[in-house]
């Protein structure tokens, strides 16, 4: 199944992601298939159909940097957005990878079934720290407002939290929900 969907900002292309661990770049002047990206690495465990999961992708630095996942490494891979070719991969977790969230214009974090968020300097491509987040999955990861250092999560433990990446404090639970919460939106 296709797990994420992105548009350019200048609505000409669509970007997908599908549980067979590749993503497709489709032209919406002409509907077709631009270029397909698959993972490196990607066949270096064998069999795919046992990683079939949610992929999560994301345009970051002024859309010039396509940010990936992959289920079958759990890494995060970086394509330049221009030449489509692979960059570099992030690596940290160590079980698959559920959320992204750009935080500033070279800060990304990212959380997965590890209950762990991550925070990743994408300039130099470098791994700063990581925070554990929740006693289960963290499913959904979102930027707090215009604060370049808070984060909201939202996790299998069916909890909300508020967190501040400077002092890696919990800032606040939000409690009430009586299954997983798998997507955050701030209005």
């Amino acid at each position: 199944p296709i797990t994420s969907l992105i548009i350019t900002s200048n609505n000409k292309c669509l970007i997908s992601a599908s549980a067979d661990n590749t993503i497709k770049i489709w032209n919406l002047d002409s509907f077709e298939c631009e270029k397909t990206l698959n993972h490196p690495n990607l066949f270096k465990n064998g069999n795919l159909a046992q990683y079939q999961q949610y992929n999560p992708i994301l345009l970051v630095q002024n859309e010039e940097i396509l940010v990936s996942t992959s289920t079958l490494t759990h890494e995060i891979y970086l394509w330049d957005m221009k030449t489509l070719e692979y960059i570099k991969s992030l690596k940290g977790h160590a079980t698959h990878i559920n959320c992204l969230e750009l935080i500033n214009e070279n800060r990304l974090v990212s959380a997965g079934n590890d209950g762990k968020i991550f925070l990743w300097d994408l300039d130099n491509c470098l791994f700063l720290k990581s925070i554990f987040g929740h006693s289960v999955s963290i499913n959904a990861i979102l930027r707090y407002c215009n604060k370049n250092d808070q984060v909201i999560t939202g996790g299998g433990d069916n909890l909300i939290k508020i967190w501040d990446l400077n002092t890696n404090d919990c800032k606040n639970v939000l409690r009430g929900h009586q299954y997983s919460v798998n997507a955050l939106v701030l209005d």
